[in-house]
């Protein structure tokens, strides 16, 4: 019975995820990293669905890092010390996805970093119906490689999940993309403050959160950010 199992698991790796990009990176004869995750993969979403969760990868495969790690990906710096981090990104197809990292001591006697383990996600989306508002987190395995899904705590439309992943895929390492997809308005998207000068507004951001999240602020990062807008989003201003 496990054979068969195996053998079942292996045919449904393949047609999901295609073959291992990366054959000559095995951990021992039967097994290798990229495996290991896809089975991972179709476990975890086995779980949600007997939740009665809805859910959306933003990895689609296994990834050697995730493309939601903003941190180790030097899209976003790491804070310092404990800290809730907040910040608000336009969603595809139109609404807000609030993203709320909670970073927390590692537990580790031999340093003092810290680490976000599961952010959650508050998200306001635009739909035929109306404005509908939903709560998720972004969530996965995690093992030599990784993958992520946003992962919503009771059913509310796959849709909605799918237009979170998509928006936060967009993102893809880099921080231009990054700044691009930032909620647009007259208050910054991580302190709700006013925003007074220009670029601030243009940025979606004020100088001192865009300081503390290491990102560009100034005129030229401006210009290249709205040129990215209008890429990932289409002729929203």
């Amino acid at each position: 019975m496990t054979d068969i199992i195996n053998i079942n698991t292996a045919k449904e790796i393949l047609r999901r995820f295609g073959p291992d990009p990366d054959p000559d990176l095995e951990d021992d004869a039967t097994s290798t990293f990229w495996e290991s995750l896809c089975e991972a993969m179709l476990k975890q979403e086995e779980k949600w669905r007997q939740r009665r969760q809805t859910f959306a990868w933003v990895d689609q495969r296994p990834n050697w890092l995730s493309v939601t790690s903003w941190e180790c990906a030097d899209v976003l710096g790491y804070p310092d010390k404990p800290y809730t981090r907040t910040f608000r990104l336009s969603l595809l197809g139109g609404g807000q996805i609030k993203v709320m990292q909670d970073f927390v001591p590692m537990g580790s006697p031999w340093h003092n970093d810290v680490i976000c383990y599961k952010p959650r996600l508050r998200v306001q989306a635009a739909t035929d119906e109306g404005l509908r508002t939903a709560d998720a987190v972004i969530d996965g395995p995690c093992y030599e490689m990784s993958a992520n899904a946003v992962v919503f705590s009771g059913r509310v439309p796959q849709a909605i999940a799918d237009r979170t992943a998509v928006t936060l895929r967009l993102i893809d390492f880099n921080t231009d993309n990054f700044v691009a997809l930032l909620a647009r308005s007259n208050r910054c998207c991580c302190c709700g403050r006013p925003l007074k000068d220009e670029v601030s507004k243009l940025l979606s951001i004020g100088p001192n959160c865009a300081k503390a999240m290491r990102l560009p602020h100034n005129a030229v990062a401006a210009s290249r950010v709205l040129a990215r807008r209008r890429e990932l989003l289409g002729d929203e201003s």
